[in-house]
C-alpha cells in the first residue's frame, strides 16, 4: 500500500500548507476522480477519470483541487 502521509508545513503567518496532488483532494474517490475540469491533453471532462491518471496529469492538484477533510486532521494533529 501506498505511503498515504500527508506532506505539511506552515508558512511565515502559520497558516497550514498543504501539498496540492490529487492524494489530499475531497474530490478523491479512492481510484475516480469526481472534480470538474478539464483534460489537458484532449479536453474532456475529468469527472470520473481514473485517479492515476490525474495524479500524472496534474502532479500538483488542478484548479478544482480543495483539501480533503482527512488530509486536513492528519496535517492538523500531526
Amino acid at each position: 500500500m501506498e505511503n498515504t502521509k500527508v506532506v505539511y508545513e506552515y508558512d511565515s503567518n502559520l497558516n497550514l500548507k498543504i501539498e496540492r496532488n490529487c492524494k489530499n483532494c475531497e474530490f478523491n474517490a479512492g481510484n475516480r476522480c469526481m472534480g470538474e475540469g478539464r483534460r489537458i491533453d484532449n479536453g474532456a471532462e475529468t469527472y470520473g477519470m481514473p485517479l492515476s491518471e490525474t495524479t500524472n496529469m496534474f502532479p500538483n492538484g488542478c484548479d478544482d483541487f480543495g483539501i480533503s477533510y482527512m488530509a486536513y486532521v492528519n496535517a492538523s494533529v500531526g
